[in-house]
């Protein structure tokens, strides 16, 4: 190893133990191997290279190198982006990888391009983070997300095994149900629409979450209900599915003989085979 060699290896294995960068050393036959990273120093002064390993990113995932930049073009103490950091550095900047990143560093390649003579360097499309930067991780989907809302506004929480063979779904009586249970499955109990023999006489409707247009039926049949509409001056027929995604009902009249107002429910029912 020339002197000059041995200063440049010298302020490599200086960086390294600066940056906690990985880096290989060259053995027997020309074979790079990992070296400890505390000691880059000490092989250098028996006469053995060592060189810059690429910071791999985890589980899988794939860097964003466009120029097909190696290790030493990098530099000691940086890794290059992840595709998904990539993208999400171009579109997303909301993500929450990026609240915490060292904001990002874009290096000069055309210095780069003219120490290593790499005619592949493609100014711009390349950016490099100190290693120190988390690695970014895609939001974790909650499976029960959406249970978890319906359990809140007070609907049944239905639960199975999932290995279970055959599969039956229970209801879920418990006061905190166990979502975090990783051998169960959770759904919200199966409703189905209102029929004639669910709306007694007395019964009124709104739309859902307003109090706007309220009818009162003036029939009630197997298909759905009849009432005048005053905003269209004529009567109109509605079904019960149409009811069941439009509409809520209230009752208290003709079930507890007197006005409720809180007492506005949907036109749904559980399903019994469920």
């Amino acid at each position: 190893m020339t002197k000059n060699k041995k200063s440049s290896q010298l302020r490599l294995a200086a960086d390294i133990l600066d940056t906690g960068h990985p880096w290989k050393f060259k053995g027997l036959q020309d074979q790079w191997y990992y070296g400890l990273a505390s000691t880059p120093d000490s092989f250098v002064a028996s006469g053995q290279e060592i060189r810059l390993e690429m910071v791999s990113p985890p589980n899988g995932q794939l860097l964003h190198n466009p120029d097909n930049l190696s290790a030493d073009q990098v530099g000691a103490g940086y890794r290059l982006l992840t595709q998904e950091e990539f993208a999400a550095d171009q579109h997303l900047h909301h993500y929450e990888w990026y609240s915490v990143y060292i904001p990002q560093q874009r290096w000069n390649l055309e210095t780069e391009t003219a120490r290593t003579r790499d005619p592949s360097a493609n100014c711009g499309t390349t950016f490099r983070v100190p290693i120190s930067c988390p690695w970014y991780e895609a939001p974790k989907i909650d499976p029960n997300a959406e249970v978890k809302v319906a359990f809140e506004a007070g609907k049944i929480i239905q639960f199975r095994y999932k290995n279970d063979a055959p599969v039956y779904w229970t209801d879920d009586k418990a006061t905190f149900p166990a979502f975090d249970n990783s051998q169960l499955e959770f759904r919200v109990k199966p409703e189905l629409p209102l029929n004639c023999g669910d709306i007694p006489f007395g019964s009124v409707f709104r739309l859902r979450g307003t109090n706007d247009n309220w009818f009162a039926p003036i029939s009630v049949t197997v298909t759905g209900v009849r009432f005048y509409d005053h905003a269209l001056q004529k009567h109109v027929h509605k079904g019960w599915a149409l009811l069941m995604a439009e509409n809520e009902v209230n009752q208290s009249i003709p079930l507890a003989g007197k006005w409720n107002e809180k007492a506005w429910g949907p036109c749904s029912k559980y399903d019994p085979k469920a």
